[in-house]
């Protein structure tokens, strides 16, 4: 199983869309799993991620987890769902 490290989410800058203006927030609960070898969006992107979810519980840093989380992490997964539910 992939290790987990987890971080509560810390308000930063969402970098700004194509036109200029940042994202709309979606303000409904939400938990964030990344994985930590992801080639296409690295952990650091994760940072801002409070300012585009108004009610960001938590970011799930998966460590050796790429960019399937489901398919490379399913027990893991499985857990923060039911953890966040």
């Amino acid at each position: 199983p992939a290790s987990q490290r987890t971080s509560s989410a810390t308000p930063t800058g969402v970098r700004p869309g194509a036109t200029g203006t940042a994202p709309p927030s979606v303000p409904v609960p939400t938990t964030v799993l990344w994985g930590d070898r992801d080639p296409l969006f690295p952990p650091r992107l994760a940072d801002g991620l409070a300012d585009a979810f108004t009610d960001l519980r938590a970011v799930h840093h998966l460590e050796d987890v790429g960019h399937f989380v489901p398919l490379e992490a399913a027990n893991e997964v499985a857990a923060a769902v039911r953890a966040f539910l």
